[in-house]
């Protein structure tokens, strides 16, 4: 059976708005905050361009906004088999996949900043994250607010920042999701993070989204319906090591793809997360994952293994095993230009024979740094259970524009 599903006419307008507005900021430069342009020699009296922002600013600092917008035209192509015999089912899916405006800066004084991110899909508009942050001192900040909870380096990336053209099933599983909540920190979310990070909070325990995080009530569903507190506490922390400045927000070594051979970098990064109560069915009882993370002239390595347990009974201390996963990905930046990655994910119960995996490679093309790329990866989400199988092959492409 196919399906094709096509929004033609919203799709070309956005796109062509997108282009117009993505034109002056490509040509004034085409690296965004955090990358690093080629070393080329200037002028001993000449200043070095700035990155083009979308920005109001009071003349003294003390109040500044910054705008900015990302699109991704998302095709994807979907064949279903379950057995040799041939797909049972197959579709082709081309959409806007993601439109986010975002509102950035600080206010009353350059040590608190905020943050506003909109979705803007058709007739979908969400709020997604909401949140202020407190600079104490350089290494000592307070947030608070709505968005991702510090668990997982891999997940606090932007979805623009990936190797790939989405998330894998290990993010979907374990987490994490935005939740309302208070942490403090030194700095954790910043594309160039502290030598030594940390990041401890308390939140709802709620998701706001029920995209990532929800492996409990996918692998474990409860028999029967079971109503959900409003709010039911949960501990996250994390700590890590960055060496070298590495930039951790991309799993790609943009900034070290360039023809003198960038310095070896290196990042290791462990987190936790407590929900205190949860909802049986729905969360995780404890989630733990170690991350680690390399760079060098262009090539990166990342690894992840993950731990999930379920709350056995009312109290938080009686844990049963729940699942185990596992993500690896490396890629290889040519020129600045062109990524050539691969990556494999791997999640299994542990209460019963099943276990899914993930297998894709993937290319990309930088055609004006990160804020206008190309994405195009082949792979497939094998599924087994107690002896049965089933294998669901993709296809997907994106075009990424961003201001």
């Amino acid at each position: 059976r196919g399906r094709v599903e096509m929004r033609w006419a919203t799709t070309a307008w956005i796109g062509a708005t997108l282009l117009v507005l993505a034109a002056p900021a490509a040509a004034e430069s085409p690296i965004p905050e955090g990358d690093t342009a080629p070393e080329e020699e200037a002028a001993p009296d000449e200043a070095p361009p700035k990155p083009f922002r979308l920005e109001i600013a009071s003349p003294d600092g003390r109040y500044r906004m910054r705008f900015g917008l990302v699109a991704q035209a998302w095709l994807r192509y979907r064949e279903d088999w379950r057995s040799a015999a041939g797909p049972s089912d197959r579709d082709v899916l081309v959409e806007f996949r993601r439109i986010r405006l975002l509102l950035s800066g600080n206010a009353f004084t350059p040590d608190f900043a905020y943050k506003l991110q909109l979705s803007f899909l058709p007739g979908q508009f969400e709020m997604l994250d909401l949140y202020g942050d407190y600079s104490f001192t350089p290494g000592v900040r307070l947030r608070f607010g709505v968005w991702k909870i510090p668990f997982t380096r891999f997940r606090t990336r932007s979805f623009s920042d990936r190797q790939l053209v989405d998330w894998p099933i290990v993010s979907q599983i374990f987490g994490a999701e935005r939740q309302l909540g208070i942490a403090l920190h030194d700095g954790y979310a910043d594309r160039s993070p502290p030598p030594f990070e940390w990041a401890f909070g308390v939140f709802t325990g709620v998701n706001t989204r029920s995209s990532h995080g929800v492996g409990a009530s996918m692998l474990f569903p409860a028999d029967e319906e079971v109503e959900s507190l409003p709010i039911h506490p949960e501990l996250v922390a994390r700590v890590g090591c960055n060496h070298r400045g590495i930039d951790t927000k991309g799993e790609g070594d943009l900034e070290g793809g360039r023809p003198d051979p960038g310095p070896f970098r290196f990042a290791v990064h462990l987190s936790a997360a407590w929900d205190l109560q949860p909802t049986p069915g729905q969360d995780w009882g404890i989630r733990a994952a170690l991350e680690g993370l390399m760079k060098v002239s262009g090539y990166s390595l990342s690894l992840g293994g993950y731990l999930a347990t379920i709350q056995d009974g009312p109290s938080p201390a009686r844990q049963r095993p729940g699942a185990v996963g596992l993500w690896a990905g490396t890629g290889v930046v040519i020129a600045r230009r062109v990524e050539i990655s691969g990556q494999y994910a791997f999640v299994r119960p542990l209460d019963r024979s099943a276990s899914s995996h993930e297998p894709r490679i993937g290319l990309g093309v930088f055609i004006l740094g990160r804020r206008v790329q190309w994405r195009t990866d082949l792979g497939a989400q094998i599924a087994c259970d107690e002896g049965e199988g089933n294998t669901d092959v993709q296809v997907r492409s994106l075009i990424q524009m961003a201001i």
